[in-house]
């Protein structure tokens, strides 16, 4: 994985948006300031990776930064191999919703979603948050003490950096699926046993006996067919026997029930009853002529006709057309008066608008006078005004004349102040850095005595130096150990001095440098103040005229402000006026109102009035047109509506009278009616009902017969009329007895047949079942018994043949987890070996330490490699030291090389890291020392490989070719690439490769 743009904003001390972009860039430094925001700067390349901090934290919400929106986001452009990815995150402190998306910009795939999100950087990267923690980003502090541990405690440790702690994953997720598949195995194992042990020979024997019941199964059923074809006639022809029998029983009992020739008793009542309803018919004949005569005369006002009520209705509307046309006489009085009172109103109301408008013209003259004072007032106003405000103006630009004057002179006595501390600060320094240089030669001389007699320890005569390999001369004497405590104390002070005597130089440049930047600024500002006092005065001079600028303001401003106030005065006299013209024209104008409104009242109230008589005129027309034509009068005139009138009198008159008489004599039908439907009464009671019911029981007689001649095939009987006469029914009765008696007679022979045929078929039936062998069983169980026996065989057929198919697969399922149940079983046991997981862990070790060897002799110029158990051994002893006894810059190069080679090995291991980031301290590295290690960090550099260095020593300008500034302000943190003249200024303050912490 290798950076390409960094986008970040809201994390930690950035509160603003940063981009980093690292496109072209190889070695990298970031330098700032302890909390300027470094190491802040990883925090967000981590986050976008991996939506996390690297440090444990309760809520990656830590990062968010405090005075912000409260919103982190972070975009991240990388690549890995040859495709290229951006992943962009988002989460607020305040709201639980965040944003987690991954773009492929190759074929445009979106993976949204933290989760989704995370596994799939994984996938991208090759590893996990933990090893790109190890591996990616270095932690200050962590290799170092990797080299103090103790052999136990350092191999759990590379254990885990160099990924072996996989092996205990790998190991638990072999016991956890052995113990999955285990009991799978076992299961399989047991419904095999289940089954035949040979399925397909089990098959071939339920063949053979399913095929042998089927053939007596056969055998049976074609007996079976046999029996049961002459079973159904003989069930036939009893059953025809038997409905022939119960039909010609049912016939002859309804025969013996009845009376055929009750019914020449109902002729003779019948003729009686005739003769009397032909009396009643002709009473009524002369009443129902004289009712329709009167009916013909009547016409259309007959009682229940449409006109029955027209002469009444007429009579009515005629006395109401009288009295509105009374009432329209009255109105039009009225009308009258009205109209001559506002004729006489409107000449008043023309008079009252005269007088408003004379007094609306005076108001408005008032008005224009009053609007003319104002502005006049307001002129002299703004006069004041602008006098004023140019004045302030005047006063303001001599204030700044006067405060950049005392700044010009205050900066001058700054430059010359700076420039005698410059001189002091730069010879100070020089001294104490020839004073170093000797402190630090006598310090390496002091350090190769010590090696020498650090490899000298426990020699005497006649040993071999470990050196040289000569033999050691009689008069040896070993050489004593130095005490280095005095001279590294000097060291140390002379480097807090020589640091101090360094700062004050650049204190002093920094103060010469912002002197000589400000003093032109300033003298500039003072010639803008000089020209705008100038400009202020020749304006304030030409709205007031010669004034002298000591007096007071109130004494130049007098002669304006005492205009203004006379205008004002003016102005405040003619709204006074205009007010009281305005007050007197709008009391004209409501009385004028008021008298209008009362005329539009009376002239609204006045067309009402003609409207309301329109509107009677019109109803007492429409009345009238809508009267019958008889009893319509010729015009709205008092003798036309009388003339009407009389005529509608007198028709109701007659019409009443005739009305009276067609009620008595339909009184009268009515009787007759009454008499008629008694007479029709006694006829149903006594005839007609009795005729019905003797015709109801011989049509049951028939149908009883009709049942028979259709079970003997012979044509039914005459069904007769439901409309005959009392006669013809006596005949249809007597001639339907005689064909009861015809059939009764066909019934006895056709069952004498049928007895006969039934006998023959009952001896074939017991010659068939004769010839069946069914071991003492009735024909239809043993039939039965042999269909059970077909369904068991298939059943077990069915059953073994689909056992084939399963234990075929049981069996194939047995074979393929059996072996990889062992094989887990034997891994698990290897990997609880410790003896396997130790010989794992040294071999990686050996690998680990030999590149950690390459990297630390470059480093060392070949003086110090790692032995097996990491200690150091120092090729100009010839002998193994502990880590302890080396000195802070020794450590530190021990501690980068094998945090390089660490970081080689994650890569062979499949990690695709093809950057590294270091925020480790270089403090204690001499310049030598720090060029040897950048070289190393330069090898990473050429293997393709992204390095950043993170640090506090500007001397790191001096060695990387891109430079990333890290500062701190007000607003939070910003980082920039640095200028060539910055770089150079950071090179230049190292002078002698001090460390500025």
């Amino acid at each position: 994985m290798k950076p390409l743009v960094l986008t970040f904003k809201g994390i930690r001390s950035y509160r603003g948006e940063q981009t980093i972009d690292l496109r072209q860039r190889t070695l990298v430094g970031i330098i700032g300031e302890t909390g300027a925001g470094k190491s802040s700067v990883l925090e967000a390349l981590h986050f976008a990776l991996f939506g996390d901090c690297t440090w444990e934290a309760p809520t990656h919400k830590v990062l968010i930064a405090d005075g912000g929106d409260g919103t982190l986001s972070v975009k991240l452009t990388f690549t890995t191999g040859n495709r290229t990815w951006i992943v962009e995150r988002s989460i607020s402190r305040d709201r639980a919703t965040s944003v987690h998306r991954l773009i492929s910009q190759d074929d445009g795939t979106i993976v949204t979603g933290r989760r989704a999100v995370d596994k799939r950087i994984r996938e991208i990267i090759g590893m996990d948050q933990a090893t790109f923690t190890k591996s990616v980003i270095l932690p200050q502090g962590r290799f170092e003490q990797l080299l103090h541990m103790s052999p136990g405690e350092r191999a759990g440790v590379l254990k885990k950096l160099l990924g072996l702690d996989d092996l205990d994953t790998i190991r638990d997720l072999a016991r956890t699926r052995h113990e999955q598949l285990l009991p799978l195995l076992t299961e399989l194992t047991t419904r095999r046993d289940g089954l035949e042990t040979d399925p397909r020979a089990a098959v071939e024997n339920a063949e053979r006996r399913l095929r042998t019941v089927q053939a007596k199964l056969v055998r049976l059923r074609s007996i079976a067919r046999t029996v049961a074809a002459a079973s159904a006639k003989h069930t036939t022809l009893a059953a025809e026997r038997d409905s022939i029998d119960a039909a010609q029983g049912r016939l002859r009992q309804e025969l013996g029930g009845h009376d055929l020739a009750g019914v020449a008793t109902l002729q003779n009542l019948a003729r009686q009853l005739d003769d009397e309803g032909r009396a009643i018919k002709e009473r009524l004949a002369p009443i129902e002529r004289e009712i329709d005569e009167l009916t013909n005369e009547l016409g259309d006002r007959s009682p229940g006709r449409p006109e029955a009520d027209a002469a009444n209705n007429a009579r009515i509307s005629l006395t109401r057309i009288a009295e509105q046309l009374q009432q329209i006489t009255e109105l039009r009085g009225s009308v009258q008066d009205a109209a001559a009172g506002i004729f006489e109103r409107e000449a008043a109301v023309e008079a009252l608008t005269q007088a408003v408008d004379e007094a609306d013209s005076r108001a408005e003259a008032a008005h224009k006078a009053s609007t003319e004072q104002a502005t006049e007032a307001q002129n002299v106003s703004a006069s004041n005004a602008k006098a004023t405000r140019l004045l302030a103006e005047v006063r303001s630009a001599a204030k700044g004349v006067s405060t950049y004057t005392e700044r010009v002179e205050n900066l001058d006595r700054r430059r010359q102040a700076a420039n005698e501390a410059l001189t002091h600060a730069q010879a100070n320094f020089g001294d104490l850095g020839r004073r170093l240089d000797e402190a630090n030669s006598q310090q390496a001389e002091l350090q190769r005595l010590n090696s020498a007699a650090h490899a000298a320890e426990g020699l005497g005569p006649g040993d071999t130096c470990p050196v040289c390999s000569h033999c050691i001369d009689a008069d040896f004497q070993p050489p004593a150990t130095a005490e280095l405590t005095t001279i590294n104390k000097v060291i140390r002070e002379l480097k807090k001095r020589h640091s101090a005597a360094l700062q004050a130089v650049s204190d002093a440049k920094a103060e010469q440098d912002h002197v000589a930047k400000e003093l032109p600024e300033v003298q500039m500002d003072l010639d803008t103040a000089r020209r705008t006092y100038a400009g202020s005065l020749v304006t304030l001079t030409g709205v007031l005229g010669e004034f002298k600028v000591d007096d007071d303001d109130s004494v130049i401003l007098s002669t304006t402000i005492n205009a203004a106030m006379k205008a004002q005065e003016r102005a405040v006299e003619a709204t006074r006026e205009r007010t009281r013209l305005q007050t007197a024209a709008a009391a004209q104008r409501a009385t004028a109102t008021a008298a209008a409104k009362e005329l539009k009242t009376q002239t609204d109230h006045l067309a009402s009035q003609r409207r309301t008589i329109d509107a009677h005129l019109a109803a007492v027309e429409a009345a009238r047109k809508q009267l019958p034509t008889r009893y319509q009068p010729a015009d709205t005139t008092d003798t036309a509506i009388a003339t009407a009138a009389q005529t509608a009198r007198l028709d109701h008159e007659q019409q009443a009278r005739h009305t009276e008489r067609l009620g008595q004599l339909r009184a009268e039908v009515a009787a007759a009616n009454t008499d008629r439907t008694k007479l029709g009464k006694r006829y149903d009671r006594t005839v007609r009902g009795p005729a019905a019911q003797h015709r109801q029981r011989t049509q049951t007689l028939l149908h009883h017969h009709d049942t028979l001649a259709d079970l003997l095939a012979v044509g039914h009987a005459d069904a007769g009329d439901p409309a005959a006469s009392i006669a013809d029914q006596a005949a249809w009765t007597r001639a339907s007895a005689s064909r009861i008696e015809d059939l009764l007679s066909i019934a006895n022979k056709r069952i004498e047949e049928l007895a006969t045929g039934i006998a023959e078929t009952e001896a074939g039936i017991a010659a068939a079942i004769a010839t069946a062998a069914t071991n003492g069983r009735d024909l239809s169980e043993a039939l039965e018994h042999e269909i059970g026996q077909e369904a068991l065989a298939k059943q077990e057929h069915a059953t073994l043949t689909t056992q084939i198919a399963m234990a075929d697969d049981l069996q194939r399922r047995i074979e393929a987890t059996r072996p990889h149940v062992q094989s887990l079983k034997v891994l698990v046991g290897l990997l609880s070996d410790a003896k396997f997981i130790g010989h794992i862990v040294a071999d990686r070790q050996r690998a680990l330490l030999a590149n950690a060897n390459a990297l630390l002799g470059d480093m060392s110029r070949r003086q110090f490699a790692f032995a097996d158990d990491f200690q150091i051994f120092d090729a100009h002893t010839g002998q193994l030291r502990d880590v302890k006894t080396m000195s802070g810059g020794e450590t530190f190069q021990a501690s980068l090389a094998l945090a390089l080679a660490l970081v080689e090995q994650t890569a062979l291991n499949g990690g695709r890291a093809e950057a590294l980031f270091l925020d480790e301290g270089f403090g204690t590295l001499d310049r030598s020392a720090l060029t040897h290690a950048l070289d190393a960090l330069q090898s990473q550099v050429q293997a393709g490989r992204l390095v950043v260095i993170i640090s506090h020593m500007r001397a790191v300008a001096d060695y990387v070719p891109d430079l990333l500034l890290v500062e701190r302000g007000p607003a939070g943190s910003t980082a920039r690439w640095a200028s060539d003249r910055e770089r150079a200024d950071l090179a230049e303050e190292d002078l002698y490769g001090g460390l500025q912490e």
